[in-house]
């Protein structure tokens, strides 16, 4: 993740880079998104208060709940965590409690409903 301007905010995917503002273009998001990269969850205010940055779009536009991390992740370190979050969550573990116990100590949070 890259946070050069809040809503320039990107994910570099497989098929190219996701800026925050192309989340404008999306007819319908997952409910439950995680984001693995390192400082995804972290947002600047705007003007008017709110925050931008990929989390923040994501919850503005329809996703309930966002696991991204506030800090730099060790890719080494996060992987197994990942592994065993995931798990969790196919299982039915609700994301804050998947945070709780698999994620925190990495430096990840729980966006919106979890």
């Amino acid at each position: 993740a890259w946070n050069c301007a809040p809503m320039c905010t990107g994910l570099c995917l497989a098929d190219g880079p996701l800026f925050a503002y192309d989340l404008e273009r999306v007819r319908r998001l997952p409910v439950v998104v995680v984001l693995s990269s390192c400082d995804s969850g972290r947002s600047a205010p705007a003007v008017s208060g709110f925050p931008l940055g990929m989390a923040a779009s994501l919850l503005a536009r329809g996703s309930a709940t966002v696991v991204a991390s506030v800090l730099p992740v060790s890719d080494g370190e996060t992987v197994a965590a990942m592994v065993r979050a995931h798990g969790a969550l196919r299982s039915g573990v609700p994301p804050a409690a998947v945070v709780a116990e698999h994620l925190a100590d990495a430096g990840f949070v729980c966006f919106g409903a979890g």
